[in-house]
C-alpha cells in the first residue's frame, strides 16, 4: 500500500492513505484521534486497497447516489460501474462523486415494522 492508495475496512469505509508517521494515518477514517492504525490493526482493519477507487467498489454500494448493480472488469484491467435507474448507467473512475457502501447504508436504515 502506498501513500495516496484508498483502502475499504471490514466495516465499510473507504479512505484514503494520507500520510506514515509510525501508524498508518487515513483522511477519513479515524480510531483514536491521537493516533493512525499500526501494522497489526492495519491487517484486520482493511480488506483492500488500491490506487484507483472504482477497485474498492462492490455490488450493492451506492455510487452518486444510486446503488451499483453490477462491477464490470475489462481485459485491460479498467472497470466500469452498472447503476440502477440512470439511462445511460455505466460509469467509470472519473465519474465518481460520492460512495456510500452497503455495510454504511445498513448501519444508518431504520427498519420499520415486527423485528
Amino acid at each position: 500500500m502506498n501513500i495516496g492508495d484508498y483502502v475499504r475496512t471490514k466495516d465499510g469505509n473507504i479512505a484514503k492513505y494520507i500520510r506514515y508517521d509510525g501508524f498508518y494515518n487515513f483522511d477519513n477514517y479515524v480510531l483514536d484521534e491521537t493516533k493512525g492504525i499500526n501494522n497489526d490493526l492495519l491487517n484486520e482493519i482493511v480488506i483492500k486497497s488500491s490506487p484507483n477507487i472504482i477497485d474498492l467498489i462492490e455490488e450493492g454500494d451506492y455510487v452518486n447516489g444510486y446503488k451499483v448493480l453490477n462491477v464490470l472488469d475489462f481485459n485491460d484491467n479498467s472497470k466500469m460501474l452498472s447503476l440502477e435507474k440512470i439511462y445511460d448507467n455505466k460509469i467509470t473512475s472519473e465519474d465518481i462523486k460520492s460512495i456510500l457502501t452497503k455495510e454504511q447504508f445498513e448501519s444508518m436504515e431504520y427498519k420499520v415494522g415486527d423485528e
